[in-house]
């Protein structure tokens, strides 16, 4: 293992457990560092990689912080105007995280198959059905979302280097959603805010050195 690997590893774990133990302010800390590295390993690979996919993998880095931040805010939020509002715009910003990867995966060669959409639909109608009975005023935010996210999870399938990532987004957010709606228990609530972030940060990882050009075995 890598030391950025190795770091980014410690620095998930340290997250997982905050949220699992519902440390508020411990996961506000933390949720941030594991995007940074990534961040941080994009601008290494400077220059073994072209600009375009620099550009989107900058973006993709830096949409997925800005909705982390945006949920985040939403889901503690005290005001519903408020709260609709975060939603909408962490959204729109992990709406384009998902282009961003949806990109760099085509250009990887990876493309969108009718067998791989069909294996993500359940997830999709399972979560919507949860989200029309519990919150249905929010199905209008989130009707781009899904799509985006399905196709880049069935795209990044075929992408023998990244190909866990777009799965393993899927299933974040499923549980995501099944947790804000469905448990209530604080221990359930936590071990399901485990494996939500758990999920989370090897989907972006996979995702972010699976489609990058600079990682060994990609020709730039």
């Amino acid at each position: 293992m890598t030391t950025g690997a190795a770091v980014f590893t410690a620095a998930s774990a340290v997250l997982v457990l905050a949220g699992a133990a519902h440390r508020r302010a411990a996961v506000a800390l933390v949720k941030p560092i594991p995007m940074l590295i990534l961040g941080a390993r994009v601008v290494h690979g400077l220059r073994r990689r072209r600009p375009v996919d620099t550009a989107l993998l900058i973006g993709a880095v830096a949409f997925s912080m800005t909705g982390d931040r945006m949920m985040y805010a939403e889901e503690f939020a005290s005001d519903p105007e408020v709260a609709d509002r975060r939603l909408r715009d962490g959204a729109l910003a992990f709406t384009a995280a998902h282009l961003c990867y949806l990109t760099l995966a085509r250009r990887r060669g990876g493309r969108v198959t009718r067998s791989g959409l069909l294996r993500r639909a359940p997830v999709l109608i399972e979560t919507s059905a949860v989200v029309a009975v519990r919150r249905p005023e929010i199905l209008p935010v989130l009707s781009g979302y899904g799509p985006t996210l399905a196709s880049m999870s069935a795209m990044a399938a075929t992408v023998p280097a990244c190909r866990p990532g777009g799965a393993l987004f899927l299933v974040s957010d499923a549980v995501l959603i099944n947790r804000r709606h469905l448990l209530r228990g604080r221990r359930a609530r936590g071990a399901a805010e485990a494996v939500v972030l758990s999920t989370y940060c090897a989907a972006q990882w996979w995702l972010a050195t699976g489609l990058d050009p600079a990682c060994p075995g990609w020709s730039v």
